[in-house]
């Protein structure tokens, strides 16, 4: 019977790779408007989306969909991380360069984004 000293089982699980849970989250625009239906708009969201994800050191974009008035994204964290600060920092770097380039939504909206969202797991693939 071959054992495993508490230094190798340490090693062991140091190389190991770490899991990630897959979540889609739906955020919906401020007041249910119809703002994402502007082009122009829905590529600069997917845009601010795609680089809040690559600074982002515990999680990864899988996909992102933009409808008139809410945005679908596929994301995967690690287990350690919760999804709900992934999707409070989401929300609020995203709401920043959007109005920040866009000021007449900053004018009109008063926001990007509706205080709620709505996460759920998907399956492991």
């Amino acid at each position: 019977m071959v054992t495993m000293s508490n230094k190798d089982n340490v090693n062991a699980q140091e190389n190991q790779t770490p899991s990630l849970l897959r979540y889609r989250v739906i955020c919906c625009a401020k007041d249910m408007q119809n703002m994402f239906e502007d082009n122009k708009l829905e590529e600069e969201i997917e845009e601010a989306v795609k680089s809040f994800f690559e600074s982002l050191k515990t999680g990864e974009i899988i996909s992102i969909l933009t409808h008139n008035y809410y945005v679908e994204i596929d994301f995967q964290a690690l287990p350690s991380v919760a999804p709900s600060d992934i999707v409070s920092k989401l929300k609020s770097s995203t709401s920043k360069k959007i109005l920040k380039s866009n000021p007449a939504i900053k004018a009109k909206y008063a926001g990007l984004w509706s205080n709620s969202y709505f996460i759920y797991t998907l399956e492991s693939k």
